[in-house]
């Protein structure tokens, strides 16, 4: 099999800003504050620069920071009522023009009526109104309010979307982890049930055989349970626990097993999720017992560099497919290699490949991992 490369999306620092956000009151105002006070300071700078700046600018423009403020925090609170996800893209852009036009026009009259009243403490703002004069503040003011709502809605779909997809993200990965937990528990109890039928042969015929075997198998099992609370572990953890395996078969099986490891340093630190190589080694054990001649000789190899990760399982022996019932009997089921496809496609999702090599006199199964690049 050819390795097949992917690399993984890369998010955008800003992108990732946005992505923890939420549209609550905590982050709202904070952000809208900040547009508006900049906003008004770039007005403010427009007419100190472009225009010979009356002495009531500063006056106009705190009431008109004011006004505009309260106005758009409303017209959120208007945005929010409305179940948006039901609405057409035209309705959405028909009801972003009206409001912003009615909105705009509120805050003009608003912002005279203040104005008027703290120069003349009197409400008759109404008096020599112009209409071109207003025709053209609401038509600046319905701007600034639809761009608001523009970048409003940009922001909020976005957030929505990434929380959609940060969600979609967390539901594969439980269901992953769920899937690898399940094929953890289906081979775990079946080298366990040949375990416990080794020690029962043994405990009439060498009751201190029996006994050590006792003590690898609680080490073995040991290493089961720590490693059930991590993702994965260090290459030589691994190894560990299949050595005490091999403990347990050799007294069973005695002069008719051997096993070698050849571990590279850089391989034994090499992160890899637990009990991937055991049952490549258990198949070894169970067919080549079958097919090999005595004694059997199996052979674990592992090799590494910084981002990628070769290990191969070889043992004497024949290839017997699954569901084959020829030579005297044999039948491979095909379980337990099934298992370590599955694993390797859950947890190394576009990086690995698995192979099989079955020769005249021996059988290799061979897999690599890599890290993202």
């Amino acid at each position: 099999m050819n390795p097949k490369e992917s690399k993984p999306p890369k998010q955008r620092l800003i992108f990732r800003f946005f992505s923890h956000m939420k549209m609550n009151r905590f982050s709202f105002w904070p952000i809208h504050l900040t547009g508006m006070t900049i906003f008004i300071l770039l007005v403010y700078l427009n007419n100190y620069f472009m225009w010979k700046p009356d002495e009531y600018l500063v006056l106009r423009l705190a009431i008109r920071f004011v006004t505009m403020t309260l106005l758009l925090a409303l017209l959120r609170k208007i945005y929010l009522l409305f179940d948006l996800q039901s609405k057409s893209i035209i309705s959405i852009i028909v009801g972003v023009l009206g409001f912003s036009v009615l909105l705009a026009l509120t805050n003009d009259l608003l912002h005279r009526m203040i104005f008027h009243y703290i120069l003349c403490h009197n409400f008759a703002w109404f008096i020599n109104l112009k209409f071109v004069g207003i025709f053209v503040q609401v038509m600046w003011d319905s701007v600034v309010f639809i761009c608001w709502s523009g970048a409003y809605f940009t922001v909020k779909f976005w957030i929505e979307w990434n929380d959609q997809k940060l969600q979609t993200v967390k539901a594969n990965a439980f269901a992953q982890r769920a899937q690898i937990q399940m094929l953890r528990y289906q081979m775990n109890p079946h080298f366990l049930f040949n375990s416990l039928n080794s020690i029962r042969a043994l405990i009439s015929e060498n009751k201190k055989n029996a006994k050590t075997m006792v003590t690898e198998l609680s080490e073995f099992l040991r290493y089961s349970l720590l490693s059930e609370s991590c993702t994965e572990a260090p290459l030589s953890h691994e190894i560990e626990a299949i050595r005490h395996y091999y403990a347990i078969e050799k007294i069973r099986f005695e002069d008719r097993l051997e096993i070698t490891f050849d571990i590279a340093p850089m391989a034994e630190e090499y992160p890899i999720i637990s009990f991937l190589i055991h049952p490549l080694v258990e198949n070894a054990v169970k067919y080549g017992m079958r097919t090999s001649p005595m004694p059997l000789k199996i052979h674990v190899t592992a090799r590494a560099d910084d981002h990628r990760l070769s290990v191969s399982v070889c043992n004497t022996g024949k290839w017997i497919e699954p569901g084959d019932y020829s030579a005297s009997g044999n039948i491979g089921t095909g379980t337990g290699l099934e298992n370590v496809r599955k694993r390797l496609f859950s947890s190394y999702p576009n990086r690995h490949t698995f192979g099989i090599e079955p020769e005249s006199d021996c059988v290799s199964v061979k897999f690599e991992i890599w890290k993202n690049s």
